[in-house]
């Protein structure tokens, strides 16, 4: 394993990537050290495509697009000088790298709504890095979104060249047998036919297909050689392909579904004559990806072959019983509500529109079935925790009201028995998001709440995240966080120390801020983290691995999920990486052992006229994608028919929808 982590590093050292350079603008320096990003970057913007910029006030538009080509912009005049403005629609939600030929041009990106973004960060390049360019901007951009590049005014230059690529993250090394299945068939494969294939060097690739070796001729740039290939695979899943040479520089980019690169690993003589290196990717069915090669002066031929992965594994879910409600349930708990030894559950039921604004019990039969019981009207609820925080041995309510419409922004159900409530408000006048998290910060016994709130529509209003003590209501810790753009806040013990942390989640991007508890109540910023990924849907703290850490699970608008694993000194930033679907709204993250093998797997559901569960199951080394079940956005999970497995409850547009185990 040691000769294989050494020889990962090597190869990423031995591509032609100069060293990150220093910023020009006192931004946070941008790591270019993926293999063939900065090289790809030039390669391209050597032979650009002439386009005319537009002027910064006009109307008229000329859209670019990302990774397929550069540009050569012509600016045109202007009243204080040369300028010009270009239309850029990102095909995905995702980092992207904008590269171009002058370091002090005035510069900037412009959303649909009116709002300039800032950069994540900002560097200068030098001719050594680059014959062509001279600074790059990494923006995170949201998939569908028109995005003005404006340009200049600049009073001598009148041509830039322009090239804007989807930053890729560096593959973690593979770990074992169960990540890469198929090697010892795609190693047999290579000793018979290959077929020829001459890659192309900027678009329209050549489609290769699964399970055939390819000899792929890359063409040369006037430099280099550089080219691509494309695969569409049939359904979605996750596949292996392996390379016959080990460092040669490699992208894979989707056209609309990004592909999500698993691990990477070299392969070493000893076990394959011809294949030297293996990749693991999760892909979508019918998607185009394009595999893009060098720019390498060194490799003008790379062996090819692309195999789906051998594992298989099955879900134990039956198909689901639908549970219809006065309205969507917004949120699902299961928790024994009238002490009877059997699992109920409580829904948030939410339809501003219709005024229909209540908590629904629902009582368990033991059996899996549940039937309704009396509503209580609340404020419009957001998410539910169920504690007996009166200490009377009745499970009481406690929620958030996330609409901004009542007195008061959350409500406090005490159980009284029989699934009924005396319902009392807690709060001060704040619009709290909707979701609501809880722990023992204090330590007396008794769980304490935790939820993020914003108080203005602005980007510069306040927000942040509060604690408050139960049963007093008591609000010990009040942080400005991201501020307005704090989306959710999460408990769990991440340095596995004991005592409850929180997590802070912005909604604008996926930064995320770790405060350390220490028992006393209150808890101390410790941590600024980037996750992989586009801006944050929802996150989640589950207990995945059987340790002493929680892990923290994100969903992210460019359809991926990230695992983050928790450390003693805080929580890993070098996520693992799950590929998805589209979500539209709201998320779900749930955690079970849904195929039987001792082993928590994870559930990720999707809010949305088109909502979906997909069903994530544990492997010793990461997660594979194994079912996808009809419908579902926020889930619960328990044993619902007392038969020892894990059942799960996911929340509808019109009700709930229970799936009970199999066997």
């Amino acid at each position: 394993m040691h000769v294989r982590i050494a020889f990962i590093a090597a190869f990423l050292l031995a591509c032609d990537i100069p060293p990150t350079t220093s910023t020009s603008e006192g931004a946070l320096a941008c790591d270019l050290s993926a293999p063939g990003a900065l090289g790809n970057a030039c390669d391209k913007a050597a032979s650009p495509t002439p386009i005319t910029a537009q002027p910064l006030a006009g109307t008229t538009v000329t859209t670019i697009d990302a990774n397929d080509r550069a540009y050569g912009v012509r600016l045109v005049a202007g009243a204080s000088g040369n300028e010009g403005v270009v239309t850029f629609v990102p095909p995905e939600t995702a980092t992207y790298q904008i590269y171009f030929s002058a370091q002090n041009l005035a510069f900037r990106v412009v959303s649909d709504d009116g709002t300039v973004v800032a950069p994540t960060c900002t560097t200068a390049l030098t001719s050594t890095d680059c014959a062509y360019l001279r600074k790059v901007m990494f923006y995170d951009l949201v998939g569908g979104h028109s995005y003005r590049i404006e340009l200049g005014p600049v009073a001598t230059l009148s041509y830039v060249r322009l090239y804007i690529q989807t930053r890729i993250a560096t593959p973690r090394v593979c770990n074992g047998s169960e990540e890469l299945t198929v090697e010892s068939e795609a190693c047999a494969s290579t000793t018979g036919t290959t077929q020829p294939l001459t890659a192309a060097t900027i678009i329209s690739p050549p489609e290769i297909a699964e399970d055939t070796v390819y000899g792929i001729t890359l063409p040369s740039d006037g430099s280099g050689y550089a080219g691509s290939v494309a695969f569409v695979p049939a359904t979605d899943g996750d596949f292996e392909f392996y390379l016959g040479d080990g460092a040669i520089p490699l992208r894979v980019i989707g056209s609309s579904e990004p592909a999500v690169m698993t691990c990477s690993q070299y392969i070493p003589s000893t076990e394959c004559k011809l294949l030297r290196r293996g990749e693991r990717v999760s892909m979508r069915g019918g998607k185009l990806y394009r595999f893009e090669f060098g720019p390498s002066t060194t490799y003008r031929y790379v062996r090819m072959t692309i195999r789906r992965s051998a594992v298989v594994r099955t879900v134990h879910l039956g198909p689901p019983t639908h549970i219809a409600l006065d309205s969507g349930a917004f949120f699902v708990k299961s928790a024994d509500l009238d002490g009877d030894g059997v699992l109920d559950l409580e829904t948030s039921v939410a339809n501003d529109a219709s005024g229909i604004a209540e908590i629904t019990p629902l009582r368990g039969s033991g059996t899996g079935s549940f039937t309704a019981q009396t509503s209580v009207t609340t404020s419009l609820p957001g998410e539910t925790m169920v504690s007996d925080f009166s200490h009377d041995g009745i499970p009481d309510i406690v929620g958030i009201a996330f609409d901004g419409q009542g007195p008061l922004p959350g409500f406090y159900l005490q159980g009284t028995g029989a699934f009924a409530y005396t319902k009392s408000t807690w709060g001060n006048g704040r619009d709290f998001e909707h979701h609501l998290s809880s722990g023992d910060f204090n330590e007396d016994g008794t769980v304490d709440l935790v939820a993020a709130w914003s108080d203005s529509t602005s980007n510069t209003g306040p927000g942040g995240f509060v604690i408050t003590t139960m049963p007093t209501f008591t609000v010990v810790q009040d942080e400005p966080a991201f501020g307005n753009t704090t989306l959710q806040a999460v408990a769990g013990d991440f340095n596995g120390d004991g005592h409850q942390d929180v997590v802070v989640a912005s909604r604008t991007s996926s930064a995320l801020k770790l405060y350390l508890g220490d028992g006393s109540g209150r808890v101390t910023f410790a941590q600024d983290i980037t996750l992989p990924g586009g801006p944050i849907v929802e996150i989640a703290a589950l207990y995945l691995n059987g340790t002493y850490y929680e892990e923290l699970v994100a969903i992210h608008a460019d359809n991926t999920v990230t695992v983050s694993y928790g450390t003693i000194n805080g929580i890993d930033p070098n996520a693992l990486q799950l590929l998805v679907d589209n979500h539209s709204f709201f998320g779900g993250i749930a955690a079970g052992d849904f195929d039987h093998d001792g082993l928590l797997d994870l559930a990720i559901g999707e809010a949305g006229p088109s909502s979906e569960i997909v069903v994530f199951l544990s492997t010793q080394n990461g997660y594979v994608r194994a079912a996808t079940l009809s419908q579902g956005g926020e889930m619960t999970v328990g044993d619902f028919n007392g038969d020892g497995f894990d059942d799960l409850a996911a929340t509808t547009l019109d009700g709930i929808d229970v799936y009970l185990s199999t066997p």
